[in-house]
């Protein structure tokens, strides 16, 4: 939804060179869609993508001070149609699971869809989020095929634990990849 990301994703894939397909022998250049993912996928046609990688709003957490680091709210949009900006958890789980059984029609048998996600926690609650990101895309017709974790600590802060003296918790400084696959 937001033009600014949208910009750093074609930067890093300025210098891509696309592969000729297997099947049909044309290339098939990555395409950036910027916009409100339930309404670009009705546009394109059944089983017509080869690949999906996405990073889904991890919740509402952009909008919440970070008291670790005291990073500024960074959220991706002021939108009420934004997903980062849905307040209930049960409901940002039903809007991805709309969101990924339209990319489930999209998408060509035996491919795949790349999902990058972090566990979150709010003040003492844990949300396992590729854990329940994964029951969604089960529910969906999606197979669980890999979960890389991907250490990210470079970018984040040190691994201070959080909360003390009055309660351990670990800072997490990863995010999984997780893998699905459309048979």
């Amino acid at each position: 939804m937001n033009p600014e990301y949208a910009e750093i994703a074609n930067q890093r894939i300025a210098g891509f060179s696309p592969d000729h397909s297997p099947d049909t022998g044309v290339a098939f250049p990555p395409r950036i869609i910027i916009g409100d993912a339930r309404e670009k996928l009705s546009d394109l046609a059944d089983e017509s993508v080869d690949l999906c990688i996405n990073s889904p709003p991890y919740w509402d957490i952009l909008n919440q001070k970070r008291s670790v680091d005291d990073r500024d709210i960074s959220a991706y949009s002021e939108s009420e149609s934004d997903l980062g900006n849905t307040e209930d958890y049960e409901q940002f789980l039903d809007e991805l699971k709309e969101v990924y059984s339209e990319v489930f029609r999209v998408l060509k048998p035996n491919k795949r869809c790349v999902c990058v996600v972090m566990d979150i926690r709010k003040k003492s609650q844990f949300f396992p989020l590729h854990m329940d990101l994964s029951k969604v895309m089960a529910e969906i017709g999606f197979e669980v095929e890999e979960f890389v974790i991907w250490d990210r600590q470079h970018e984040y802060n040190n691994m201070k634990p959080l909360g003390y003296p009055w309660v351990f918790r670990v800072n997490k400084v990863h995010e999984f990849v997780c893998i699905f696959w459309k048979r």
